[in-house]
């Protein structure tokens, strides 16, 4: 998530850029895990005013879900 965000902060600066492709259909807590909800209006990210990319992560959240520590030999992609 945080690299959707510095990616959008980091493409704004860039004047002929056409389009950020991120997932909308992530994990389901994923929303959950910043301070605020992603600001979306019609499609379009919104970039916030708050300091730094204008999210707090919340550990409690994001601890709760530490991901894989090792990949299973049947996956093939990554997690």
């Amino acid at each position: 998530m945080s690299g959707n965000l510095s990616s959008a902060h980091t493409i704004a600066t860039i004047p002929n850029f056409f389009r950020q492709e991120f997932m909308v259909k992530d994990a389901a807590w994923r929303d959950s895990s910043l301070s605020d909800a992603l600001p979306i209006d019609a499609g379009y990210f919104v970039l916030p005013d708050r300091p730094g990319l204008g999210f707090d992560l919340d550990e409690a959240v994001l601890s709760k879900h530490p991901g894989l520590r090792s990949v299973p030999s049947d996956r093939t992609f990554y997690v």
